[in-house]
């Protein structure tokens, strides 16, 4: 009989994760993980079971837009595959979203929520991103103060039950306005009253009749004028609400089959540039499901995330509300954004763990010159690199949502919001931290989750890249064939480093956070694929879609303004300090003399960083930008090694476990300091101008 290779299968992937259960072991407290354990158990055998399965065999459906109906009528229905509805009621029975809100276990619960994620996400072709952009939605919603919108969408946000659960998109990217949001050039304009709704208050639906104020020669006019305006008597109660119509093209909207959106737009009579855009929150369709006076032009067709149904619309007259005010739009997504570049750490570091995890049981499986791959020194030696460069990867994003926890999580003791059956709830935190007491972030960690937001999201982001890059080759052809799924686990790790942020653009705004650079982009880029500034005054943004800007949120949900902070640090370096200090503290805990070499190299690297800084501020904007990705790749992997090298020390202590020393041993001479001085001069020979 022929030979046959088996394939690589998956166990438990929570009880097979030693990563994951080591890190909650030492940051929960006892009782709040044997509470949540068995979810995260369940979720562990969906994942490497069910889930998985029907995930393989979902492999070549992908979402498919339906322009018109038999009869000649415009529909644009967009139907996603049956893997993508098995995920989204899963993910709402198990809380992905409502964990954080719920805030049992106060600001642990976003620990909580990510350590969910993780175990979801690779399983389920990244319907992370409508999830990432929902939480985000919320978070912006309930810091906006806007009451209305409040208790009509954050219910259904946040709901555990798919009957009432809404998703959420974010509309910014145009073909003027990738980097540039400033540029945008959707337009929004004041309707007043609808016509025919009670006592003439304003509402959801709208008349038909021409926007008073649009040029009669405009081009989506025409467009309008082709579409009937849905009726629909939505919320019309709200006097507090007054209605708007967009007009525009927005060029990569992700998740299209969402119920609501929030959208940049530009009043009519608001100046140029991004100071000039406001955000607005619309909901895509009516009571009949029509869409409201929106047109999906196509569905995008892309390298990788293709099950995510990323679409061309162009809005005709769109109803929509402001979320907030007429101008400042930029700044006041920036939670959405915080938000979802924190789940684009957690989705690297899953993918990542998903294709370790089959690479280890294929090299059993796998027999090659006489031994199975797994007693091959170097196959060995290179997945061991892989799982160090993993690791690491974790434990940053996992404290990047330690320290969002502490930012949201309110200083009272209750959270009152209303349900989507109309009642009020009351939710309190049952545990707040490891000892019992409130868990609220300090001045220093707020600059510390300022500079570590983009940290993190860039070098997890390019690790997840080079990581299942190295994976699919340690399957030799098999990963190179698309039926075994492998090469889909590459393709979705590239929209990693470009969603929520190119590397460049996250770069620059690392600086801008420690107060260095041009008022340059402060990115955040959104799920559909756009990157936005926060910063006042600049209206450049990442060249790619949403994730979380720098705005730290308050525990008051009002985003931190973040021009005051750059600012603020320019003349002292207080968000550097921060940043030295967390370090620090980290290798304060190390006493195993194994640790030793990787405790010097991480205050190595953080001396050098620290140097660089004060040098680099004297010098002209052109170098200091041009070195700015090996000064932020520096930080990000500084912090990951010392965080490594604090879990390693209490593993030893807690678990007699040498997994963490390991990591930490082998991460530290695989390049940490990557700040190599390059001539810009050699810059421009190597790339010139013409």
């Amino acid at each position: 009989m022929s030979f046959q290779q088996s394939p690589p299968s998956l166990g438990n992937q929570y009880e097979d994760d030693r990563v994951l259960r080591s890190y909650l072991a030492r940051v929960l407290p006892e009782t709040m993980l044997s509470e949540i354990e068995p979810s995260l158990r369940e979720m562990g055998r969906l994942a490497g079971g069910q889930l998985y399965q029907l995930q393989l065999a979902d492999r070549l459906n992908e979402p498919r837009l339906t322009e018109w109906d038999a009869w000649g009528n415009r529909i644009d229905t967009v139907e996603v595959t049956p893997l993508w509805r098995e995920a989204e009621r899963l993910a709402v029975e198990y809380g992905l979203v409502a964990t954080a809100y719920e805030q049992r276990h106060g600001s642990l619960s976003r620990v909580h929520q990510c350590a969910l994620a993780y175990l979801f996400t690779p399983s389920t072709d990244i319907y992370s991103c409508p999830l990432a952009m929902t939480d985000g939605a919320a978070r912006t919603l309930l810091g906006s103060g806007n009451q209305v919108l409040i208790d009509r969408a954050v219910p259904h946000l946040i709901s555990r039950n798919p009957e009432d659960f809404w998703t959420a998109g974010q509309w910014m990217t145009e073909l003027t306005g990738g980097s540039d949001v400033g540029l945008s050039e959707t337009m929004a304009v004041r309707t007043g009253s609808r016509p025919g709704s009670p006592d003439g208050q304003p509402g959801w639906g709208g008349s038909s009749d021409r926007v008073a104020g649009l040029s009669s020669d405009s081009k989506l006019e025409t467009q309008r004028s082709e579409l009937e305006t849905p009726d629909s008597s939505l919320i019309t109660h709200h006097s507090s609400l007054e209605s708007w119509r967009l007009y525009g093209n927005k060029w990569f909207a992700s998740a299209i089959t969402s119920q609501i959106a929030l959208t940049l737009a530009r009043p009519e009579g608001n100046p140029p540039g991004g100071r000039g855009l406001a955000l607005f929150y619309l909901e895509l369709r009516d009571e009949s499901g029509r869409l409201r006076n929106i047109q999906i032009n196509r569905l995008k067709d892309k390298l990788g995330t293709r099950k995510v149904p990323t679409a061309e619309l162009t809005l005709v007259g769109t109803p929509a509300q402001l979320v907030i005010g007429p101008s400042e739009g930029v700044r006041n997504i920036a939670p959405l954004l915080n938000i979802t570049r924190l789940w684009n750490g957690i989705s690297a570091v899953a993918l990542m763990r998903r294709g370790l995890a089959l690479a280890a049981d294929y090299a059993r499986r796998r027999t090659a010159f006489g031994e199975p791959l797994s007693e091959k020194p170097l196959h060995m030696d290179t997945l061991a690199g892989l799982q160090a460069e993993a690791e690491a990867a974790f434990h940053l994003a996992f404290y990047v949502a330690e320290l969002t926890g502490r930012a949201e999580t309110p200083p009272t003791d209750a959270l009152l919001f209303r349900t989507a059956s109309g009642s009020d709830r009351v939710e309190g935190p049952l545990v707040t931290n490891a000892s019992g007491g409130t868990d609220n972030i300090d001045e220093d960690e707020t600059l510390l989750l300022r500079v570590l937001t983009p940290v993190m999201k860039l070098t997890t982001g390019k690790q997840a890249v080079l990581v299942l890059s190295e994976v699919v080759e340690a399957f030799g052809g098999a990963g190179y064939v698309e039926d075994t799924g492998l090469p889909q686990l590459l393709r979705d790790s590239q929209v990693l480093p470009i969603w929520e942020g190119t590397t460049n653009v996250l770069s620059l705004d690392t600086l801008r956070a420690l107060g260095l650079g041009p008022r340059a982009p402060s990115p955040a880029m959104s799920a559909q694929g756009e990157s936005v500034s926060t910063v006042r005054g600049s209206d450049r943004v990442g060249d790619g879609g949403p994730a979380a800007n720098g705005a730290v949120a308050r525990p008051s949900g009002r985003a931190h303004d973040v021009d005051d902070v750059s600012d603020s640090l320019a003349s002292d370096n207080h968000a550097f300090q921060a940043f030295n200090a967390a370090v620090t503290r980290c290798l304060h805990a190390a006493r195993d003399p194994l640790l030793t070499e990787p405790v010097r190299i991480t205050r190595s690297a953080l001396a050098h960083a620290e140097t660089w800084l004060a040098q680099t501020r004297k010098e002209e904007p052109p170098a200091l930008e041009a070195a700015a990705r090996r000064f932020a790749m520096t930080l990000g992997r500084t912090m990951e090694l010392a965080l490594l090298i604090k879990h390693a020390q209490w593993s030893q202590d807690h678990e007699a476990d040498g997994g963490a020393t390991a990591a930490a041993r082998r991460f530290a001479n695989s390049g940490v300091d990557l700040l190599v001085d390059h001539g810009f001069d050699d810059v421009r020979a190597l790339v010139p101008e013409r």
